[in-house]
Formats: C-alpha cells, structure tokens, sequence
C-alpha cells in the first residue's frame, strides 16, 4: 500500500510540474502574440512581460513601470484569462488555441494543488 501512495504522490507532482511548465509556456506564447499582432491592447493590459525576459522593442518609461506595473500587469492578466475572454482573443484562431491550452495546464495544476491540500486537511484530522 505504501508503494502504491508513493506512486501516485510522483505521479501527481510530476504532472503538476508538467501542467505547470505547459500553461507557463503558452502564456507566454498568447503575451508573444498580443505584443506583436495588438500591441494597443498589450499597451491597455498594462504592458505585461515575459517571466523570463522583457519583450524585445518594449520600452517601459521608468524602472517602476518596468518591476512594478509591468507585473502587476502579467499577473492581473494571467488570472483573469482564466475565467474570461478578450474579443481580440476570440477573433484569433491562434490566441484561441493558446487560451484553451493555457487554461487547461492552469486548471490542472490548480486542481492538484488543492487536491494534496484537501488530502492534507483530511489527514491531519485522523490523526
């Protein structure tokens, strides 16, 4: 029995860590996108950026926009994807894609999460 736990525990992270590294992946690829084909909504989202860099021939007008807006921006947009859409979105076939792929990682990973949170929870109160 111990084994067969173990399992599912790698088995789960595992997934969580795929789930997490897909939905990152195509965020990225949907601010890609809005960045190059609408930049004037990329510009009303609050110029958000990439996690691992700033997209190139994007200028922030001082350091704070850059470190603090900027990521409001990114995280503000990475939630509110989740649960809804924008019309630029819905009239691209591509931003479409990446939208369902990046909900899906999401909602995978957050499923997860809360499943292990709800398996601890529930431990806890047995012993």
């Amino acid at each position: 029995m111990a084994i067969f736990i173990d399992l599912i525990i790698i088995v789960s992270l595992l997934t969580a860590m795929v789930a997490m590294l897909w939905a990152a992946s195509n965020f990225e690829k949907i601010i890609d996108l809005e960045y190059g084909k609408y930049r004037a909504q990329w510009k009303r989202d609050g110029k958000p950026r990439i996690a691992a860099s700033q997209i190139p021939g994007s200028n922030y007008d001082s350091w704070k926009e850059r470190w603090f807006s900027a990521r409001f921006a990114t995280q503000r947009l990475r939630f509110g994807l989740l649960f809804s859409t924008p019309i630029w979105m819905k009239r691209n076939a591509k931003a479409n894609l990446l939208l369902q792929r990046y909900r899906i990682g999401s909602f995978v990973e957050y499923g997860i999460i809360v499943l292990w949170w709800t398996i601890g929870i529930l431990n806890s109160l047995h012993v």
